[in-house]
């Protein structure tokens, strides 16, 4: 007798069918024949390539072949549908091309086939782009950037194949016949060229961010090429600035006198809703320089909702001018970071006007508030605040913190999250602002006080009570500490 161990039995895969068998032929003869025909039907465009031209144009040996062309004439939708899930994104793309073809005029079609599939096979086409432009920073490299290839790893994915062609892999060919479907480019130093805008100047990018050039590759340089090529490119629709929504400059030691040229390419992105600067020192000038950008991009049909000026070397001045011109716009920032400056409690004053002009989210972590300033921002602070999320962590501001806290609980019923971290907070904080929390709790779920090691459960146990779908508000360090200063005093 055959005792019973209580595993549960392993399920055994059902068996194929004729129609997953016959459905798996045909993939098989479609993804074999797009890796090894270059002129494969489908892509952003039938004209020719940028530096690239066909090779190894003898006649072949004819042979049967299925085309995607009647594949889509002869099977139905619902087995197209099935046949797309079991394609790689090159033999994908030829089949939805030729589907179109079909029937261009139906909204499914033009949805795209293998649903969400198809924006999968979108973003790993955007990798393989990455990936072949980063091998140019190696240090074996010393051709053209045209002439880059795609790594076999993902050659093999796209294409599920070995045999692709030399031309199939290059990073010219993917950008003419699929660069359209990139959305996210991310270019390092040795790419800010006019070779590679030649390359991209047909994708339709959302998300464009540059890595570690320095200011003598003249990032406003590469950018300004649109403006340098013959005029009508700067007019057409399916220039890549024009589709541009997010551009990522962070860290590329960027100087003041490079944002003044920078300025000049900016209002050439109408889409641009998020600009992140941050990690470049660019100063008071720059920032100078740039707020006149800023004020047409909050006023303009599809406004800059997000900025981010971290680690920019600002003082008080420049910033003070800047949230001046914010708080006066027509269609206020989302979100706004200033960390990382040294702006002292000077610029408090500016900063409570700001709070009251409906910006949700807003980072000011590091920028030397202390006491002064916390004690500036509470007084001054606007009746009616729509924040959601705010960041005042490593700011010293002591006691004061827990007073600017709890007036920003009843002004601001939106809020979501704070930030108090490392502010010095003496052990009396915590009833001050659970005090307030009696009064008002609303949307609040979290007050983040770690890094205050004068604060524990031991100093006031009540504020275990505050709880937000089971968990506390505040958040307090796990154990008192008696190893840090009280105080601000060094």
């Amino acid at each position: 007798m055959v005792e019973a161990t209580g595993a549960p039995a392993a399920t055994a895969p059902p068996p194929p069918t004729l129609l997953s068998l016959c459905l798996d032929a045909v993939a098989a003869s479609l993804t074999s024949d797009s890796a090894g025909r270059p002129g494969w039907p489908g892509g952003c465009s039938n004209d020719g390539l940028v530096g690239f031209t066909d090779e190894g144009g003898g006649e072949e040996e004819e042979e049967e072949h299925l085309t995607p062309e009647q594949v889509a004439e002869a099977l139905p939708w619902e087995l197209l549908h099935q046949l797309a899930a079991r394609l790689p994104p090159v033999a994908l793309e030829s089949l939805h091309h030729a589907a179109q073809a079909r029937c261009c005029f139906s909204a499914d079609t033009n949805a795209g086939l293998g649903g969400p599939d198809g924006n999968k096979h979108g973003m790993k086409r955007s990798r393989c782009l990455d990936a072949a432009a980063e091998s140019a920073l190696l240090p074996s490299f010393c051709g053209s950037i045209i002439e880059l290839t795609i790594p076999a790893k993902i050659r093999s994915f796209i294409y599920n194949s070995e045999g692709v062609s030399l031309q199939q892999s290059r990073l010219s060919y993917q950008c003419s016949k699929f660069g359209c479907y990139a959305r996210s480019l991310r270019l390092q130093s040795v790419l800010c060229s006019p070779e590679t805008y030649d390359l991209f100047q047909h994708c339709k990018v959302e998300k464009l961010t540059f890595i570690r050039i320095i200011s003598e590759n003249e990032i406003s340089g590469w950018l300004s090429t649109i403006d340098k090529t013959s005029t009508y490119l700067a007019l057409e629709s399916d220039i890549s600035m024009q589709s541009l929504s997010v551009l990522n400059l962070r860290g590329n030691n960027l100087q003041k006198g490079d944002i003044e040229d920078l300025r000049k390419i900016l209002v050439k992105i109408p889409k641009l809703r998020e600009l992140d600067i941050s990690g470049n020192p660019i100063m008071d000038d720059g920032i100078r320089s740039l707020i006149p950008f800023i004020s047409w991009a909050t006023e303009k049909e599809n406004p800059l909702l997000r900025l981010r000026l971290e680690n920019c070397d600002l003082s008080s001045i420049g910033v003070s001018k800047l949230l001046e011109c914010l708080t006066s716009a027509k269609q206020p920032l989302d979100m706004l970071s200033l960390a990382d400056n040294p702006l002292g409690s000077s610029v408090a004053g500016a900063l409570a006007k700001f709070l009251g002009s409906h910006v949700r989210d807003i980072n000011f972590e590091d920028i030397g508030l202390g006491t002064l300033g916390f004690q500036t921002l509470e007084e001054a602070l606007p009746m009616n605040v729509a924040l959601t999320h705010i960041n005042i962590s490593k700011n010293r501001g002591g006691i004061k913190t827990a007073y600017f806290i709890s007036r920003l609980i009843l002004q601001a019923p939106n809020l979501v999250s704070v930030n108090a971290a490392a502010n010095l907070l003496p052990p009396e904080s915590l009833e001050v602002i659970c005090n307030t929390l009696k009064q008002r709790t609303c949307n609040l779920e979290r007050v983040d006080l770690t890094g205050n090691m004068h604060l524990s459960s031991a100093n006031f146990p009540a504020f275990l009570e505050f709880k937000k779908h089971g968990k506390p508000i505040l958040v307090v360090p796990s154990h008192l500490s008696t190893s840090v200063p009280y105080d601000d005093d060094p």
